[in-house]
């Protein structure tokens, strides 16, 4: 749990040991998908690991199998988003009577409309993001300010008719399989559909009377869902989850996939997982599709030990935030003088533009500072410390908004 949107801003997980530290208590830290960090800590012995080895009652682990999405649509085997062999298994699936869950991390109907014309696309008039039309509520919103907008008829820009919709969300998944099974019940599971009163209880009481078919939703089915008759996952957009730009982001496409895989297979032990990418040799997918957690977590600290991120590394994130795009630039590269009048070059990256540059009408600047771990730790920590204190004097950068977050 980290909240960044209301200070004070921490890692519950890291709160509790260490105030488990002021009394002398035991903290147990469950999960089927530990973090990288917590995994390194207890194999340095710094936490007691206890590993399960097979499910409750014994019942055998789901099989996973990846789909060439790439090879299909070659050799013409697909329909919209779907390859033939995965719409198959998910009829078979169905035929048997169980139930299939679809997942598809992507909230609403498309990530953006464009006009065909000119290239013109609608963005947030408080951030610089694209807004994503939501179909279902027939309305473009912007997920980071929660602005809204009518869906255009017409290119705002040169008036033209000619709108097409890029990227696929998990209404158009939904909408997508509705078609395809026609005959069969198909609900939605995101935070956009579960908003209304008492739905997410509706849905769960559907799902356990097995009055629904098919699950599609994003990220919220992955877990709290057991049920005897969820047999298939399919994953028809996986490569979604590795293009994002986060150190952390295969640790949490894994982490995503073994927890939603979770629902599979429960009480029969027959549970499948499909995985369709362009990419089946990646690393991640074939690691997950071994099932083997020693070699996906070594794959793991290999590669944060060689780009040097935790838990090698600490990483502060200090984000400058003002109304004024000019004062934020130079209260950056003002307070990046500073950092490096004390760290060693090699520490210090940026100050540079956050990915999304302006955010509630605020512009963001972005220093990452890679501290190593250690003994002189916390001599660095107390330079940050002293960088930051020299910042806040000067007058003319008071109006600054300042955060910082460590191994965010």
């Amino acid at each position: 749990y980290r909240p960044r949107e209301v200070s004070p801003f921490f890692n519950a997980k890291d709160a509790a040991l260490v105030l488990a530290g002021f009394y002398d208590a035991r903290v147990i830290l469950g999960s089927a998908t530990p973090s990288v960090e917590s995994y390194y800590l207890a194999r340095k012995e710094k936490l007691q690991y206890v590993f399960l080895n097979e499910r409750f009652g014994n019942v055998k682990l789901p099989e996973f199998e990846l789909i060439n999405f790439k090879e299909a649509q070659d050799s013409k085997k697909v329909s919209g988003n779907f390859s033939l062999h995965l719409i198959d298994e998910i009829k078979k699936t169905l035929d048997e009577k169980n139930q299939t869950i679809i997942l598809h991390n992507r909230r609403g109907y498309a990530s953006v409309i464009e006009c065909e014309t000119c290239g013109y696309v609608n963005y947030c008039s408080n951030c610089d993001v694209v807004l994503t039309y939501h179909k279902a509520a027939n309305e473009m919103k912007c997920h980071y300010c929660g602005q809204r907008a009518s869906k255009p008829k017409t290119c705002p820009k040169c008036h033209s008719e000619n709108l097409n919709e890029r990227g696929v969300g998990v209404e158009q998944i939904h909408e997508e399989i509705s078609k395809i099974f026609p005959e069969n019940e198909v609900d939605r599971m995101d935070v956009d559909s579960m908003r209304k009163k008492f739905a997410y209880e509706k849905l769960y009481e559907k799902i356990e009377d097995r009055e629904t078919d098919i699950i599609v939703g994003t990220q919220m089915i992955s877990k709290g869902l057991d049920f005897d008759h969820i047999e298939l996952v399919a994953i028809p957009k996986a490569d979604s989850m590795l293009y994002v730009q986060d150190f952390r982001a295969e640790e949490r496409a894994y982490q995503l996939i073994t927890q939603v895989s979770g629902r599979a297979g429960r009480v029969s032990g027959n549970g499948k997982i499909l995985i369709q990418t362009y990419n089946p040799d990646h690393s991640v997918f074939q690691l997950i599709k071994m099932n083997n957690v020693a070699k996906i977590y070594k794959y793991f600290l290999t590669e944060r030990q060689k780009f040097h991120y935790p838990p090698f590394t600490k990483l502060i994130m200090i984000e400058l935030k003002h109304i004024k795009d000019d004062k934020v630039n130079r209260a950056s590269q003002f307070l990046g003088s500073i950092l490096r009048k004390y760290l060693p070059e090699d520490c210090i990256l940026g100050p540079e533009r956050a990915q999304i540059a302006r955010l509630n009408n605020l512009y963001q600047f972005q220093i990452l500072l890679k501290l190593p771990r250690g003994k002189n730790y916390e001599k660095f920590k107390s330079l940050v410390l002293l960088s930051l204190k020299e910042f806040d004097e000067i007058t003319a950068y008071q109006s600054i908004k300042k955060e910082v977050f460590v191994d965010f």
